[in-house]
């Protein structure tokens, strides 16, 4: 295979995006061990753009650069009767993107299903991938983030609180301190800012 940056599953499929590229590569189904050339699927950009991360939403894959989201409908296979891996995929937006490798969760708001929420440069944002909505406009996010640091910060789903949980390094830290909960349960975000000690991931 060729060196990797992030792994997914997808379609009994192994994928990922190689380092520093756009190219989105995938195996053959249910061949994790074979990786031909042309099963790549190139993100066209006019902008010098590197992969970060996938997620799978509602049989559709995000594709998330730094500076574009995408949905890939599905895997281009050899039984096509065109191998065109640009008829499987559509921009969602080249606007924004995503920054941290372990800045996208799913989680589902009470009767509306599930959706995507990620970390830009500029804030978090939400996803249905078909349109992207902010979450975090009411924060003064140049204040609260240091930007130097984003791409090290974790956005996670903590569905038992229903609540995203996205930690981050404040301007004036050294370490990963900031905790913003954004609450879920009513179906709308509501944004709230705990106080804690150094934190550098989380599990659940």
């Amino acid at each position: 295979p060729p060196i990797l940056s992030s792994i997914t599953e997808f379609e009994d499929s192994l994928c990922g995006f190689k380092v520093n590229s756009r190219s989105f590569v995938f195996t053959p189904a249910g061949y994790p061990e074979s990786w031909p050339t042309i099963y790549e699927v190139p993100l066209d950009s006019e902008l010098h753009d590197i992969g970060i991360t996938a997620a799978e939403l509602n049989g559709s894959l995000g594709l998330f650069t730094r500076d574009s989201v995408w949905r890939l409908m599905r895997l281009p296979r050899e039984v096509d009767s065109a191998f065109a891996s640009g008829e499987v995929r559509a921009r969602v937006t080249g606007e924004r993107g995503c920054i941290s490798r372990r800045g996208v969760a799913r989680y589902t708001i009470p009767g509306q299903g599930e959706m995507l929420a990620f970390v830009s440069r500029d804030g978090i944002y939400i996803t249905n991938l078909d349109q992207v909505f902010p979450a975090t406009d009411g924060v003064e996010w140049t204040d609260r983030v240091d930007s130097t640091y984003i791409h090290l910060s974790t956005l996670t789903n903590d569905p038992v609180n229903r609540r995203l949980v996205y930690l981050y390094r404040k301007p004036e830290d050294t370490e990963n301190r900031g905790v913003m909960y954004l609450n879920y349960e009513t179906g709308q975000l509501r944004i709230t800012h705990a106080d804690h000690g150094a934190l550098s991931s989380s599990a659940y």
